[in-house]
């Protein structure tokens, strides 16, 4: 069978701004980059899974190398634990990837499915923050990360670092059926504390905390 894929373009890496080099963005599932991508032109990723929409830092490192990784800016956005896997949920019902309906016992279902993918997929889109920020030495280095829930506020800062005007648009939201408070029991309250344990400590979140 004849192979189409050896001559599609290579696209520059979503992770770069369109233009630059100097700039990398650790694009986290469900922080807002949909909306910041509105604002500001990334370069795009592609269906093919060559340039995907989302990296984690060690898969930049490894297409970058350590070098080019260090002279960047790098910066990320990070969201509430509890928040961004209940978005998550919503989001794949919304675009009818799960096939059951949005109430508190299959999101349960769901998200202890998503704790058994993370022990074996290293890469797993749901996996904590600060598994995505990481590097391959198991620390968090970067010169900027923002938060959902500063998202406006946090963007101006942003804007200075990468001396860029930022016009931030909220985009991409999924519609929630009630807060993600309500969402969590007791028991699934403690598995997500328990995995997401570096967030916590790293960001200062808590359960009841937007």
């Amino acid at each position: 069978m004849f192979n189409f894929s050896f001559f599609r373009k290579k696209l520059p890496p979503s992770f770069y701004l369109k233009g630059r080099t100097d700039v990398i963005r650790v694009h986290i599932t469900r922080t807002a980059g949909t909306s910041l991508s509105r604002a500001v032109e990334f370069n795009q990723p592609n269906r093919h899974k060559e340039n995907p929409k989302h990296h984690f830092a060690r898969q930049i490192i490894e297409k970058v190398g350590a070098v080019n990784w260090n002279a960047a800016i790098k910066f990320s956005f990070v969201r509430n634990p509890w928040d961004r896997l209940y978005s998550i949920f919503c989001l794949k019902i919304r675009k009818g990837e799960l096939e059951f309906e949005n109430n508190q016992s299959n999101f349960k279902t769901w998200l202890i499915g998503e704790f058994a993918e993370m022990e074996s997929n290293e890469y797993c889109y749901t996996h904590s923050q600060f598994n995505w920020l990481k590097n391959f030495d198991g620390i968090v280095d970067y010169d900027f990360i923002g938060r959902f829930e500063n998202l406006n506020e946090d963007v101006q800062t942003l804007s200075k670092l990468i001396k860029m005007d930022i016009n931030i648009p909220h985009v991409n939201q999924a519609p929630k059926a009630f807060s993600y408070l309500e969402a969590y029991d007791d028991e699934l309250e403690e598995l997500v504390r328990v995995n997401y344990k570096k967030d916590l400590e790293l960001f200062g979140y808590d359960f009841k905390r937007k």
